[in-house]
């Protein structure tokens, strides 16, 4: 599969790979290096391919690898059908097992493990198979000559655990708080998917850090649409049934200082109901299935804050997300590098939120009415109703009150368990909730909204 230069240039490269902290200090390396327009490919290929033996390239062979208790094989691979790629060794660590052997090479195909069939498997189905051969693994191998170029080391910038991902899985770019202070405004900085590596390009001057942000993060929107199908596919397979609308890397402040704000780096995915955050993205059905945090939509309002909240001297822009807890408000602030970025999380977020209001119809709380045990059912099309709180099997009790959302005048609650709504000639009812009842009051204004948009009273 042939790759497209969609821009070409010299800059400086900064690799800085961060360890960890060590009696109070970070420990860490950096490096300067040089890249021009564009490397000799054939010097590339020759240099790459010296050290194979003639006689073996295209051919299949069977190679057997005792397995390190320790390091295991030894290799890392990439590729899969998802990728329109066979598997490929693309690393193969110093005395390892793999290595012992001096039989495979950077560049292989694995097309069986212990006779199971790779040539159609996805990544993986391959790290699967790898991981359950056991102690003896036989593998069949076939090198490819023509794709040894994009796996050897062309610089230094390869000793990074970048990860196996590609720029389809969305690698975060900064062009402002960078880990490398820049004063003179010439700098980049791409962050891997793991979140460990990061690296700096630095330009000659503004203009051309600017040019080159904009080519890279259009690049990267275009191949995010491409990894949200792959998601959806994978998660499709797995039984989920919710699919993922929008993600992608932002910044998440973790202090409330709008002068000094401290930003994290955060992988956020919209899905039917839950907008889920994660430290890493996600590249596995368990990745998916364990965010380090999950907001309920249906309870959350979009919050653009515009260019007057943005902190000065900054060009990056900023938007939060309300959400009504039973632990009251809560109020997440992320950042975005472009207001192309913003404007795509925005609209993402306010149809997500409308779509999930008429996904959802409806929901039910426990509440207490008039010293009665009742259940408050708030539904899209019908409104406010009011149950008697039923023991018996065969359905909900007695309806006590129900009004459409017509009705309803005001609402308002007391931030700890009250709630009262009031309502057009019968006047202001009092529910108890036991808890906050912030969560009701956000899923009202969702249908609300939604319902004034499906009017077409919103743009």
């Amino acid at each position: 599969m042939a790759n497209t230069v969609l821009k070409s240039g010299t800059f400086e490269i900064l690799v800085r790979q961060q360890w960890y902290f060590v009696n109070g200090s970070l420990k860490e390396e950096c490096l300067v290096l040089t890249l021009n327009e564009s490397p000799d490919q054939n010097s590339i290929l020759n240099g790459s391919i010296a050290d194979i033996p003639e006689g073996i390239i295209g051919q299949k062979r069977c190679v057997k690898v005792i397995k390190d208790e320790q390091n295991g094989l030894g290799i890392s691979i990439k590729g899969g059908r998802e990728n329109r790629m066979p598997i490929l060794i693309t690393k193969i660590y110093k005395n390892t097992a793999a290595d012992k052997t001096d039989r495979l090479y950077v560049g292989d195909a694995i097309l069986s493990v212990n006779g199971e069939e790779l040539r159609d498997a996805t990544h993986e189905d391959a790290v699967r198979a790898l991981k359950k051969a056991g102690k003896v693994v036989e593998l069949q191998v076939k090198f490819l000559k023509e794709v040894t170029p994009y796996f050897k080391k062309l610089s230094p910038l390869n000793d990074i655990e970048w990860g196996s991902q590609d720029l389809s899985r969305k690698e975060s770019v900064k062009a402002n708080d960078l880990t490398f202070p820049d004063s003179q405004r010439r700098t980049l900085e791409l962050h891997s998917p793991d979140g460990k590596g990061s690296c700096v390009l630095r330009f000659p001057d503004p203009a051309t850090a600017a040019d080159w942000a904009s080519a890279i993060h259009a690049n990267m929107m275009a191949l995010t649409k491409q990894a949200i199908q792959e998601a959806n596919r994978m998660l499709s397979s797995s039984g989920n049934q919710h699919d993922v609308r929008h993600m992608g890397w932002l910044s998440r402040q973790l202090t409330g200082d709008q002068t000094t704000p401290v930003w994290k780096p955060v992988f956020m995915a919209l899905l039917d109901n839950d907008i889920v955050l994660y430290n890493s993205a996600p590249l596995s059905k368990e990745g998916w299935a364990t965010p380090s945090q999950c907001i309920a939509l249906l309870a959350s309002r979009f919050v653009h804050f515009g260019n007057k909240n943005r902190c000065v001297g900054a060009d990056y822009f900023t938007f939060g997300i309300r959400s009504g807890t039973h632990n009251g408000v809560e109020v997440n602030i992320f950042r975005v590098e472009s207001l192309h970025d913003l404007n795509v999380w925005s609209r993402a977020l306010n149809q997500g939120s409308l779509e999930t209001a008429v996904l959802t119809k409806q929901v039910s709380y426990s509440v207490t009415w008039k010293n009665k045990k009742a259940k408050l059912t708030v539904h899209f099309d019908k409104g406010f109703i009011l149950w008697e709180d039923s023991v018996a099997a065969d359905g909900p009790g007695e309806v006590l009150w129900a009004h459409p959302f017509e009705d309803l005048i005001s609402s308002s609650d007391d931030g700890q368990r009250l709630l009262w709504l009031d309502f057009v000639d019968v006047g202001e009812q009092e529910l108890d909730f036991s808890m906050c009842p912030k969560p009701v009051v956000f899923t009202i204004h969702t249908f609300l909204s939604a319902k004034v948009s499906r009017m077409g009273l919103l743009p």
